[in-house]
């Protein structure tokens, strides 16, 4: 069977294997606790780096980096409003991947962190 197949494969594939590593990247942008908590918050409405600095716990300049990152990243986007900047998740599809991903964890949450590839959270 193996003869049947393209000699280009996934990984050799260059279009493809870009593509693959723009997701992985979308995928470790989601990796951090903290980023995944100010895009949840940001579902439910645009808010201000003080109003996830409550949110999250964290402080201004560790909540304001996570931003960056997440704006960089195309994920979210930053709305001036007079003196003020109000944070906005930039795509309705991240809206859907967030809860998507929150019906996977519901199902097989337990087994993640069996994984050993996986590095251990920080709690």
């Amino acid at each position: 069977m193996m003869e049947e197949m393209s000699e280009c494969t996934v990984l050799s594939c260059p279009a493809q294997f870009s593509r693959l590593s723009a997701e992985a990247k979308l995928f470790h942008s989601l990796s951090d606790a903290t980023r995944l908590a100010i895009l949840k918050a940001l579902v439910v409405r645009p808010l201000r780096v003080v109003d996830l600095c409550a949110l999250t716990g964290r402080a201004q300049p560790n909540v304001s980096a996570h931003l960056a990152c997440l704006r960089d990243s195309g994920l979210v986007i930053g709305k001036p409003k007079g003196r003020e900047t109000y944070y906005a998740i930039a795509e309705p599809e991240m809206i859907a991947a967030l809860k998507a991903t929150e019906r996977v964890v519901s199902k097989v949450g337990h087994r993640i962190c069996g994984c050993p590839l996986l590095p251990l959270l920080e709690q």
